[in-house]
């Protein structure tokens, strides 16, 4: 993986907010930020894959 975090934390706090959190922590915005890049991550490896 990349060395710094791909997705900015105020973008995984308006999706939360946006799937009806009315609160969001700091540790539960990154968690999903961890999540999300890990599957961005294989969804990538998948479609060079395909591509080759």
């Amino acid at each position: 993986m990349s060395s710094g975090p791909e997705f900015g934390l105020a973008a995984m706090y308006r999706v939360m907010k946006k799937s009806g959190a009315e609160r969001v922590s700091d540790d539960a915005a990154d968690e999903l930020r961890k999540v999300l890049e890990e599957v961005a991550e294989r969804i990538a490896k998948q479609a060079v894959d395909l591509s080759v």
